[in-house]
């Protein structure tokens, strides 16, 4: 089985085909619609913020129990807590990241 995550920060998806009917087709909605899978409408998180928010989405837990409370995942994350990468790699997954230097 393959996984495809697409994360992109600050897209408004009420701007794209994909969520709106009302909206035109355009590059970002045909390469989308051609992988398939499920569009969750419905996501809400309990961060207020990029990092809060990927370190609930990682872990399962609010970020004062994960404790990435009050900055970046990757340097509050607690080292001695499941995340959902470590789940992956012991049932066999392997990974391939696309992300921005930034």
């Amino acid at each position: 089985m393959k996984i495809l995550f697409v994360f992109i920060d600050q897209l408004r998806s009420n701007l794209l085909h994909t969520h709106n009917d009302k909206i035109k087709k355009q590059g970002f909605d045909q390469s989308i619609e051609s992988l398939g899978g499920v569009l969750f409408s419905e996501c809400f998180t309990p961060g207020p913020n990029t990092f809060r928010s990927l370190s609930c989405l990682w872990t399962s837990l609010y970020p004062p129990q994960n404790g990435c409370d009050n900055g970046y995942s990757r340097y509050h994350l607690k080292n001695n807590i499941d995340n959902i990468f470590e789940l992956f790699i012991r049932n066999g997954y392997e990974f391939n990241y696309l992300q921005s230097e930034h």
